[in-house]
Order: structure tokens, then C-alpha cells, then sequence
């Protein structure tokens, strides 16, 4: 039963927004767990549903945390058509030999800017070619 839950009485010391003590937690569980008679059925589904809308509330806080730690990291890059920019070389990623090679290329100019981050960019004798802007950083020449 305490699969269906995702909840032990061991995780309890973890949670932070229940107002109840461990003691207590440990006495629900032990309610829901050990065998007692089927009129306190309905009692055992009261607790079962607290202790998952309490799992679900660490759930979503430590969710909500970690997305806010991601979205400072992140940020986001755009690029304006005529643009000079490098464009990541993926094929390292496949191989373990090339750890010495370069891992930019280009420059390359931005010729056609899409709405969902995709750039079209001229790659000279190869001609255009798509990308995402995720693999793009800008390129600033030396003087």
C-alpha cells in the first residue's frame, strides 16, 4: 500500500508543510498498513488522501524550486538577420577521439530568422542550411 502512495513513514522527517509531528505521521501509517477491521475503511481512505495531497505539495514545491534554479541559468539568444555567428559542431558529441578539434565553426551569417528559435544560415560553397538557435552563439571579429 505504501507504493500506491509514494510515502513511508521514514520520508516523513522530509516533509516541510505538515503540521503534524513524525510521531503522528508514524501512527497514520501504522493505521493504514497493519490489518484493522473494515469499518475503519473509511477512516484509512481519509488518511491515505492527506498523505498524498502532502506528497503531492513536497512534489510541486520541489518542482517549482528546481525550475527557478534552471530558468536563472538560462538565456535566451536571439539573432537578427545579417548577423555573423558559430555554429556548434554536433558530430563531437558522437565521437571521443576529437576531443582536440575545434568545436565551433564559421563564421556564418544569419540569412532568415523563424519564430520558434529556428535560423537559416549561409554556410558559403554548401549553401543554406537550418538550425536552432540553440546550437548558435555570436561572433565577434578580432581587430
Amino acid at each position: 500500500m505504501e507504493s500506491l502512495i509514494g510515502f513511508t513513514a521514514g520520508t516523513a522527517s522530509t516533509l516541510k508543510f505538515s503540521a503534524l509531528s513524525k510521531q503522528e505521521l508514524r501512527k497514520k501509517m501504522a493505521l493504514v498498513i497493519e490489518g484493522i477491521p473494515d469499518k475503519m475503511t473509511g477512516m484509512r481512505l481519509c488518511i491515505l488522501e492527506s498523505l498524498r495531497d502532502e506528497a503531492i505539495n513536497v512534489k510541486n514545491h520541489e518542482a517549482h524550486k528546481m525550475k527557478n534554479r534552471y530558468d536563472k541559468k538560462v538565456h535566451l539568444q536571439e539573432f537578427q538577420e545579417g548577423q555573423e555567428v558559430l555554429l556548434y559542431d554536433s558530430s563531437l558529441l558522437k565521437q571521443w577521439s576529437r576531443k582536440l578539434d575545434e568545436r565551433w565553426m564559421g563564421p556564418y551569417l544569419v540569412v532568415w530568422k523563424g519564430s520558434l528559435g529556428a535560423y537559416s544560415i549561409d554556410t558559403g560553397e554548401k549553401g543554406m542550411k537550418m538550425v536552432s538557435g540553440d546550437n548558435l552563439k555570436p561572433y565577434y571579429q578580432r581587430d
